[in-house]
């Protein structure tokens, strides 16, 4: 249903004999046509009305005195009003029919047919007919509206006559003046050299019936005024004929030079960050080469002062007289410490290399924390430091490595003995915690300040608490651990009220 069906028309009627205007009256109230009429006794009365009040259709006159209907045709629309326009005729003829359509009719027909239903069907068919131009109109506006704020360039190419016509932002796009002559070769001219031939199979391709005259296609222009190198889209569309012959071809070009300086970019930090990366695993190679290769070269001669110190030992007599018994404990002291050192630096490495091994299986928590502080409460009681396990709220199971995990436990441990005082006291304590078992060592130690905190588990870090230095590979190294077992590790402490140190492992049924 047209908008016309919908609302309430205003017609004018134009014509200086009154009977003829009230038998035109009659003849839209007979028709069924629902409107408000106005009626001027002349052309230029009927002008008046169209400047000021307009009207959706206008019936007018051809033979009127002074001004006829010919000259209210051409004034209507010379001022911009587009109303349909219907021209009626006492007689006329062919030559007269001409002349009002070429000044703007819409249509015409004598008075004496001028039926009711002639009215009325002539009417309709008018008003529906402006109201399909003016929403084409409006349309059209809209797509220039849209193209001009996306700074499209439009083309549109004639084949059989090589006419082109190119808008003002296509140009522009060529680095030419909006007033340039443009034709086929004036496109290839501002193409640069390396994608001219490309360009041109490409429209070759659009324009060939074969195809599907689809065009689409990225390429660089070099100004010819201005020389600067422009990177477009151009997209489009060719249209063939019955006997399958292009007959136009139309499509827009896009500035997309922007597009491609971020491509360029993300093209150059992509290999930049490749680069970055192959030397960084080549670094990373070399550092575990190099590691591999002094752990081993110094193993061999650790491994004999080890034993030559074992053979002095047995040799020398408990209580010779000498201080050569405590110089062989220092040797061995040292060289038990040169052995740590070097499986820290192998576990280090491994960890960086992502190859960190740990043979995970069934291990009960307890007999783990149980065999943890055995290693540890000689050293303890030395400071006459209390270690114990806390009571667990049940039988626990981990899935774990036994000796990764007892290499986790004895480095929390061993920080806690080395920063509590004498007197303190350490406890550990293991708990359910959904799928995992949550395990904690707790100190009475003088705490972590909170400058510190967010560096505990950095590789060669080294916290200072209590005027000792104690964290330095053993906590990164315990944090890879328990990540490769799918588990976390973090510290909680308030300075001067001690710390705690928790790490999880995945939980497994108990046995």
């Amino acid at each position: 249903m047209s908008a016309s069906e919908t609302r309430e028309l205003t017609i004018l009627v134009v014509d200086d004999d009154e009977l003829d205007r009230m038998s035109l009256r009659r003849a839209l109230l007979s028709g069924g046509v629902e409107a408000r009429i106005l009626e001027a006794d002349s052309a230029v009365r009927g002008l008046e009305l169209l400047r000021t009040g307009g009207a959706d259709c206008v019936f007018l006159d051809f033979n009127m005195p002074a001004r006829d209907g010919l000259w209210l045709v051409r004034e209507a629309r010379a001022h911009g009003i587009r109303a349909p326009l219907i021209v009626l005729t006492s007689q006329g003829d062919e030559r007269t029919a001409v002349e009002l359509m070429k000044a703007g009719a819409s249509d015409y027909f004598s008075k004496a047919h001028a039926t009711p239903e002639r009215v009325a069907t002539t009417l309709r068919q008018a008003v529906r007919v402006h109201e399909a131009e003016n929403a084409y109109r409006q349309s059209e506006q809209r797509l220039r509206l849209a193209v001009e704020a996306t700074q499209l360039g439009t083309w549109d190419f004639h084949p059989e006559s090589g006419r082109l016509e190119w808008s003002v932002h296509c140009k522009a796009h060529f680095g030419l003046p909006p007033d340039a002559d443009v034709d086929y070769s004036t496109f290839l001219a501002g193409l640069h050299p390396e994608d001219r031939q490309r360009a041109h199979d490409a429209v070759q391709r659009a324009l060939d019936p074969a195809g599907r005259g689809a065009y689409d296609i990225e390429y660089r222009t070099l100004g010819a005024s201005d020389g600067v190198e422009r990177w477009l889209r151009a997209t489009g569309r060719a249209f063939f004929d019955d006997s399958g012959k292009a007959y136009r071809f139309i499509g827009t070009t896009q500035d997309i030079g922007e597009r491609k300086q971020l491509e360029a970019e993300r093209t150059r930090l992509l290999e930049a960050e490749r680069t970055a990366r192959e030397r960084a695993e080549a670094a990373s190679r070399m550092r575990q080469d190099l590691v591999a290769i002094v752990s081993h070269d110094l193993r061999n001669p650790l491994s004999a002062i080890t034993s030559s110190v074992t053979l002095l030992e047995r040799v020398l007599p408990a209580d010779a007289a000498t201080r050569a018994p405590k110089y062989v404990e220092t040797i061995a002291r040292s060289a038990e410490r040169m052995g740590r050192l070097i499986s820290d630096l192998l576990d280090v490495a491994s960890i960086d290399a992502g190859r960190l091994s740990v043979d995970p299986a069934t291990r009960d928590v307890a007999t783990l924390l149980a065999d943890a502080i055995e290693m540890l409460r000689p050293v303890a009681a030395g400071k006459s430091i209390r270690l114990d396990a806390e009571p667990l709220p049940q039988p626990l199971a981990v899935h774990a490595d036994q000796e990764r995990v007892l290499q986790v436990l004895s480095n929390l441990l061993g920080n806690a003995v080395k920063f509590t005082r004498e007197g303190g006291a350490i406890s550990v304590r293991a708990e359910p915690e959904d799928a995992l078992v949550r395990v904690s060592v707790i100190d009475t130690g003088p705490g972590i300040s909170a400058e510190q905190m967010p560096h505990l588990f950095d590789r060669y870090w080294q916290a200072k608490r209590d005027g000792r230095l104690g964290i330095g590979l053993g906590l990164s190294i315990a944090k890879g651990i328990v990540e490769a077992h799918g588990g976390r590790i973090w510290a909680e402490s308030t300075l001067g009220k001690g710390a705690a140190f928790h790490f999880t492992l995945p939980a497994a049924a108990h046995g």
